[in-house]
């Protein structure tokens, strides 16, 4: 599920994964084989508390002891501001914003840069320092994630769950560089390994990651010099293959976060310190402003529990 408000080691970036609908709906990119290949492990279940569950070492708790239930963390899409460090979520069925609470994770002049949200109900924020805090999702209580930052090169990311396989409740948090060292994943004990480069001509491109429920790994690639060349492509979680890549359009951007729900993307593209939420639909090949966040988004992330086509 995002993307920084500038373009610096300071900005921040978005990213999330989908999932509890049923697997044999179809989801975006219906004409696009499935991603091959699927991780080797899974992740922990755990609570909502900031500081109980997920995955890396938890460094003291949360002050949140209530779980959501699959269907609770699946009904919303979360996101993060920059440089406010507003947690929000957003209603995808009424286009609205409603804020959780601001982050204090002890993280300094660090600002938010990426998230994903696990399907336990937990955010996990990336910052420009390259630390990933973990924060609920219920009350926004922040703790560091014990994740030893800038691993393999990679220092700044968007990040994302997706689901192990179609219906699977075990889910692994993917991320992509936002330099040339491509896409990666990152196990429970927070060690990184690197999965390849992308191909299809998108090496290099900054961006953020979202996932699915059944299993689909999807790229938000972004051109900063021309935005038009701003694109949507599935990825092959194995290879890092671009399976299928649709230019977006979009003008110009210089902050962003990215997320799936319910059979369309969601793009959250800002400039002059807002941000726009664009709906790209694949199914009807449309994309269109639905929101303004009235801040600048930075990240956005989906639980594995959403739904992967349009609810009836």
């Amino acid at each position: 599920m995002a993307r920084r408000s500038t373009i610096t080691a300071a900005l921040a970036l978005l990213l999330p994964g989908l999932g509890c609908g049923d697997a044999s709906s179809k989801s975006a990119f219906d004409d696009a084989a499935g991603a091959a290949g699927q991780a080797q492990f899974a992740a922990g279940s755990g609570g909502a508390s900031a500081g109980a569950g997920g995955g890396f070492q938890s460094q003291g708790g949360g002050s949140s002891t209530t779980t959501p239930s699959c269907d609770e963390v699946g009904a919303s899409i979360f996101v993060v501001s920059s440089p406010n460090s507003n947690l929000l979520k957003f209603d995808p069925k009424t286009y609205t914003f409603t804020q959780i609470g601001k982050l204090s994770c002890g993280a300094g002049l660090a600002t938010p840069f990426s998230m994903a949200i696990r399907r336990d109900g937990n955010a996990y924020i990336l910052h420009s320092n390259g630390r990933i805090y973990r924060a609920s999702t219920k009350d926004a209580s922040c703790v560091d994630s014990g994740y030893s930052p800038n691993q393999q090169g990679f220092s700044q990311f968007g990040m994302g769950y997706v689901s192990d396989g179609p219906g699977s409740q075990a889910e692994t948090l993917f991320v992509m560089d936002s330099g040339a060292a491509g896409l990666a994943k990152i196990p429970d004990d927070g060690k990184l390994v690197k999965v390849a480069q992308f191909d299809g001509g998108l090496a290099g491109r900054s961006g953020e990651v979202t996932g699915t429920g059944e299993g689909r790994l999807f790229g938000f690639f972004v051109d900063v010099a021309n935005a038009k060349k701003t694109s949507v492509a599935e990825i092959d979680k194995a290879t890092g293959h671009v399976i299928s890549n649709v230019a977006q359009g979009l003008p110009q951007i210089s902050a962003w976060a990215f997320a799936h729900w319910g059979g369309s993307f969601y793009l959250f593209n800002g400039s002059g310190g807002g941000s726009r939420v664009h709906k790209y639909t694949p199914g009807k090949g449309t994309t269109q402003v639905v929101a303004d966040a009235g801040q600048s988004i930075v990240g956005a992330g989906v639980s594995t529990c959403a739904p992967i086509a349009e609810p009836e």
